[in-house]
């Protein structure tokens, strides 16, 4: 069997959804569908925090202060003054 809802409102969503999956009935939406945010294991949180802890590699992205001035360096915009004045 086959059944179409159009949920106009979120929050129905989100009240019928609990249901849907405890009676193990499959769902094909057309837009994403928010799940509510399940709690980590502590397990989960040790593995994420580990990859926290180590830190990222900044140092590929060279001299911001540089980067800035050249983005912000002086330049005609375009549309900004007419011609015609």
């Amino acid at each position: 069997m086959q059944v179409i809802l159009n949920i106009e409102n979120p929050k129905d969503w989100t009240a019928l959804l609990p249901i849907i999956e405890r009676l193990g009935i499959s769902v094909l939406t057309t837009i994403p569908v928010p799940k509510e945010n399940k709690r980590l294991t502590v397990k989960e949180l040790a593995y994420h925090q580990a990859i926290i802890a180590q830190g990222g590699d900044a140092s590929y992205f060279g001299d911001a202060a540089e980067w800035q001035k050249e983005q912000r360096q002086e330049r005609d915009l375009p549309f900004l003054y007419n011609d015609n004045q």
